[in-house]
Formats: C-alpha cells, structure tokens, sequence
C-alpha cells in the first residue's frame, strides 16, 4: 500500500490515474489518493510523502473516515514529512492535491516517531552565514540524496515557513531544504524562501549513523544569509547594538534554548558546525579570531554545558571573492593544533572539495554534500 503498488481499499477522486509509476495527478480539479482499512494504533505520527519531479501545486496528507485535517496545503514536492500525532483516530489516510498539481506520487509512508522523540538528543548548532544557511544556494535539490533518511534524524528550523509548515522552535523531520531564517533592515523577514541544501543535512544524515540507536540525532539551524560577526551592527556579535546587531546571535540562543526546553532527560550539546566570515573579509583579518572567541565563549556561557567544539567549514579555495585566501588563512589558523597564535581549544577546521562553486562565492549542492561527509568524518573522530 505504502508503494502504491497494492491498490486494495485504495481509491482516487478528482483527476488521478493510477500507473507503474504510482499515482498521476493531472491537475484541473483538487484530487487525492485515499487508503482505506487501516488500524493505526496510538502514537505520534509523522506522514512522509514522495513525489517524482515536482512540476507545479499544493498537496498535504490528512487522516480519513474520522477526519483529521491539522495541515495547510503546502506548494512543495519531492520528500514531505507532515505531522499528524493524532492520526490513530482515523482508519484512512489521504494524499490531497490542490488543482494545479501535476506530478506523480510515488510513495506514502506512516512512521511512529514515539520513540526517536523520547530518545536523548545528540544536538548539533549549524550556524553562520550562506554557505551554512543555504536559502537561495545550494542548488539543486534532489529528491533522493536530501530525504529524510532515518526516524531519529530531526532538526528545529530556523524560521517558520508556510511552503514547509516549519514552525520555529518545533521539531520536525531533517530533509532539504533546512530552513533559516533570514533579515533585512535589522529585523527577521517572515516566511523566508529556502531552496538550497545545506551541508547540515549530509553531516546530520552521517552522523546519526554513528550515534547509538538509544539517541537520537536533532540539527538546530541557526545560519543566517549575509551575516557578519565584527562590528556595532553585526549580527554575530554579540555587543552588537546597532542595526542588525545581534540578531543572528540572540537568535541562535533561542532557538537553542527552545530546543533544550523540549529536549528528553540526558540530552546534550555536541557541538557547532560554523561556516561564516565572508561578511568580514578583508585583506586584514587579523582581529577576527578573537571577535569570534568573544562570541564563542558567550554562547558557550549561555548554552551552559561549558567548552564544546566548534567545527569550521573554511570558505571553498577556487572562490573568486576578494581576499578568499586570507580569509582561509586566518580561520585556519584557529584550529587547535595550528600551533599559531590564533589557535583556540576545541576549534577543528574542514576545507571544502574544489570544483564544485554555484557563483564567486557559493558552493552548489553536490559540493555542500561532499562538505557534510567531511564535516561528518571529523566530528565523528571527537565522538
């Protein structure tokens, strides 16, 4: 049933065939895929969806015979994830379509997340600027590589979206796009748009493979696009007190803070994963390293589990920004075996793969993927 390959008790309405490929909607009229006879025991539980290339429409998944309908329609494709914890008072599920949807669902799946909830938490702070945020970088999206790929991988997104049903400080199913937040004018934007695939997402989809099936893994995405972190009015400092000043960072510790909130008994920080410093290069970086301490040391206070590492994902070799060599100078000799000045504790840097750059500045998906692994290998050298 979950394939769409055993069509018993399944039924279609509005303008829907069925194929080897799964369900066809053809748009014109609001359709849907309906599954019948199904006992759905108690539990909180997560629908997960995938659509073949996504062309156009609104679709969402709602429980029958007893309705259940929480969602809003959401103008997305390829992996959903839609939270329906009361599912169990229905017997039917549903896969709705708006009339302007015209792809092909491939897939309807229902998971139990009780358990991967209840787990201890191993969570993981991506933070910094656009090649951690990914809104508009990062492309392109694939609908196999960025799924969700285990029940104990989640994230907190950074911002609520209506394309997502992301609910800021909620938990939810980790797949691409990780959305994050987004500011103008020295204040967030509602409802940003994010497009990209973040290289938290590879980390995440690695690291839960080497956690202990006992916890689970659980992203917070913080990374803000076109942030800095020197200055009155930057939103990484946490003195900021102009601008955009601090809003990156004041953000970051709410979301965290909400995360720890909801957070099982013995859950725990496991560190930062920070790509950032394009919005402070120059050809003199020389006071960056200890700005970025500053900022460490008081999130550190704020997150109050003392000293954990921070992984550095250094700006890709082959950008052609200004200064791009500098500013990998200076972050590389932050790592804690660099045996320089610089160097600070529990701070590990990560190059990025060349070859692989979306414009001067940004990396495309393939590469952010291959930073993920990367990211991944190191930190599980600290587990």
């Amino acid at each position: 049933k979950a394939n769409l390959e055993d069509l018993t008790e399944t039924t279609a309405s509005g303008n829907v065939t069925f194929s080897g490929a799964g369900a066809v909607f053809a748009g014109g009229v609001t359709s849907g895929v309906r599954i019948a006879g199904l006992t759905i025991p108690a539990g909180n539980w997560w629908a997960h969806s995938v659509v073949n290339e996504f062309e156009t429409g609104s679709n969402k998944m709602r429980g029958r015979s007893v309705t259940y309908d929480p969602l809003d329609l959401r103008p997305r494709g390829f992996h959903q994830v839609y939270q329906l914890p009361n599912l169990s008072s229905s017997s039917e599920i549903e896969y709705l379509a708006s009339s302007t949807f015209t792809s092909t669902l491939e897939r309807v799946q229902l998971y139990d997340q009780t358990d991967a909830l209840a787990a201890p938490w191993d969570i993981w702070i991506a933070a910094g600027q656009s090649n951690m945020a990914c809104t508009n970088a990062g492309l392109p999206l694939d609908k196999v590589q960025d799924a969700w790929t285990d029940q104990r991988l989640m994230y907190f997104a950074g911002d609520t979206t209506s394309a997502f049903n992301t609910v800021k400080d909620s938990i939810d199913a980790a797949r691409g796009p990780l959305v994050a937040a987004a500011i103008s004018g020295g204040a967030f934007l509602d409802n940003p748009a994010n497009n990209g695939v973040s290289p938290a997402l590879r980390f995440g989809q690695r690291i839960v493979q080497s956690t202990a099936t006992s916890r689970s893994v659980v992203l917070i995405q913080t990374a803000v696009s076109g942030t800095s972190l020197e200055g009155a009015d930057a939103a990484w400092n946490p003195a900021g007190n102009t601008g955009d000043g601090a809003l990156a960072y004041d953000a970051m510790l709410a979301r965290v803070a909400a995360a720890l909130a909801v957070a099982p008994a013995g859950s725990t920080i496991k560190g930062v994963l920070w790509a950032q410093g394009e919005g402070d290069t120059s050809s003199d970086m020389s006071s960056y390293p200890a700005s970025w301490a500053t900022m460490r040391s008081a999130a550190e206070t704020a997150f109050g589990q003392g000293e954990i590492p921070w992984i550095i994902l250094l700006g890709p070799a082959d950008a052609t920004r200004s200064n791009q060599d500098e500013f990998r100078r200076v972050q590389a000799a932050m790592a804690t075996n660099s045996g320089g000045p610089e160097s600070q504790p529990q701070c590990y840097v990560v190059d990025r793969p060349t070859g692989y750059m979306e414009d001067s500045t940004h990396v495309n998906a393939a590469g952010n993927r291959i930073a993920g692994e990367r990211l991944a290998s190191l930190a599980k050298s600290l587990l």
